[in-house]
């Protein structure tokens, strides 16, 4: 999945460059907004793997359905 976000924050920036470059702002509105959006996701998982790093759970105690101990 990081390689699929690092891939399209890439290309939507070096499209999103082309497009300013040959005044087409639609195209680079849009791309921006994608970019932004992008970004916007990273911070927020790497803000999320934060707090459940802090909170000291483990991934067993996010299971819906724990088994019988």
């Amino acid at each position: 999945m990081i390689a699929v976000l690092g891939t399209t924050i890439t290309a939507m920036s070096i499209n999103t460059w082309g497009f300013i470059q040959d005044e087409n702002w639609l195209l680079a509105t849009i791309g921006s907004i994608l970019l932004v959006l992008a970004v916007w996701l990273i911070v927020e998982g790497a803000l999320a793997l934060r707090r459940f790093i802090k909170s000291g759970r483990t991934i067993e105690d996010l299971a819906v359905f724990p088994e019988d101990s």
